[in-house]
Order: C-alpha cells, then sequence, then structure tokens
C-alpha cells in the first residue's frame, strides 16, 4: 500500500508504477482513453471513499475488505497521473491539439476548481469534527491537481519569465520533494526561535516557509 513515513510513501508507489509499466503502456497505445477513464475513476472512488471515512469518523478496517485495501492504497490514490503523463508522452500531439482548444478557459478552470476545493474541505472538515484535513484526500484535491496540470500542457509553447529556471527547477522536483519535509520543519524551528512574532503572520510565515522548502534543497 505504500505504507511509509512522508514524504517517502513515493518510494514504494513509484516502485510499483514502474513494475506495472510494460503492461500500462500497451494499453495505452492502444487504448488512451479507456485507461484513463478505468485509472481515473478509479481515482475518484478513493477519494470518496476516503472523504466519507473523514465525515464519518472512522477508518477503512471496517469496509468491505478489497475497498478497504484500495481505499489505504497510494497506488489507487495515485496512479492517475502516473497514466497521465504516460498517454500524454505516447500521444502528445493529439493531447497538445485537444487543450489547445481550451487553453484560454483552463487557467479559470483551476481558479473554480480551487474554489470548489476550499469548499468541500470546510464542509470534510466540519463534518468530520476535525479541526485539520489533510491534502490529496478529496475530489476537489484531484480535480485542482488536473486542472493545473492540463493549464500547464496546453501552455508548454509558451515561454514565461525565469522560464529556463524554472525548467531547471523541475528537473529537481523529485530531490526538492524528499528534503522538503525536513527543510520546512527546520525552518518553523528557526522561525519559531529567532523570530517568534512572525507565527501570528500567516503569509510572510507561509513565504518563508516556501522560500526555505525550496532553495535548501535545491
Amino acid at each position: 500500500t505504500g505504507g511509509a513515513a512522508a514524504p517517502y510513501y513515493y518510494l514504494p508507489l513509484i516502485v510499483s508504477l514502474y513494475a506495472l509499466s510494460p503492461w500500462l503502456i500497451g494499453i495505452a497505445r492502444r487504448h488512451p482513453k479507456g485507461l484513463l477513464l478505468g485509472i481515473g475513476g478509479l481515482q475518484l472512488f478513493v477519494a470518496l471513499v476516503r472523504s466519507y471515512l473523514i465525515v464519518q469518523s472512522k477508518d477503512a478496517s471496517g469496509l468491505f475488505a478489497p475497498i478497504a485495501t484500495v481505499a489505504n492504497s497510494h497506488l489507487g490514490a495515485s496512479s492517475f497521473w502516473f497514466v497521465l503523463g504516460m498517454v500524454s508522452c505516447l500521444h502528445l500531439a493529439n493531447v497538445k491539439r485537444v487543450l489547445h482548444r481550451f487553453r484560454s478557459g483552463l487557467p479559470l478552470l483551476v481558479v473554480v476548481a480551487q474554489g470548489a476545493a476550499l469548499v468541500e474541505w470546510e464542509l470534510l472538515r466540519k463534518g468530520g469534527e476535525r479541526m485539520w484535513v489533510a491534502g490529496g484526500v478529496s475530489v476537489g484535491d484531484n480535480l485542482v491537481a488536473l486542472a493545473v496540470l492540463l493549464t500547464c500542457l496546453s501552455l508548454e509553447d509558451v515561454r514565461v519569465p525565469w522560464s529556463e529556471w524554472l525548467e531547471g527547477l523541475g528537473e529537481k522536483s523529485y530531490g526538492v520533494y524528499l528534503v522538503h519535509i525536513f527543510a520546512l520543519e527546520a525552518g518553523a524551528r528557526g522561525a519559531y526561535h529567532l523570530a517568534p512574532q512572525l507565527l501570528a503572520h500567516t503569509v510572510p510565515f507561509t513565504i518563508i516557509l516556501v522560500v526555505v522548502g525550496v532553495a535548501v534543497p535545491v
């Protein structure tokens, strides 16, 4: 299931996905739409089950065993992004042609999806009587991620300021991902001891953590 301490759950997840790649590539070549719909449906199902468990304040142990296994699995919750990348690579020209028709509306979709996700998070938090709902578990999380990815693909040919620097940062993203949690913790502890007044100001504190979380791993 990829059960490992954050952020290292990603390691068994990516190993599992690479192990499935020879089988997935064949399907992605012949039936890209069917593969996306199938894996996307599975990931949506997992998000719905996890949202239900949050609202009911339950864990997956009380569910029918196969459903519990899928709901607890990072493979079921994240494999769509791997498949989407695979299909986009194999059918890049067709994907870009389709996305180009919607390029002007996709950034708006990101904004709308983010707003809807915020509402969903608040409903889940109140419904489950929780102080905090972790990211990546809801339908809204998935919609926001999908909207951002599609927007980036549609704007691939558009040059933006610092594009070369951003591309270089993208190449290091996996290393940033693995190390950033330790950098964030060190940055937060440093702020607590050196400038505790920052903790009362969310925006500058968040900006500092973002800079530290990216700059230290890079």
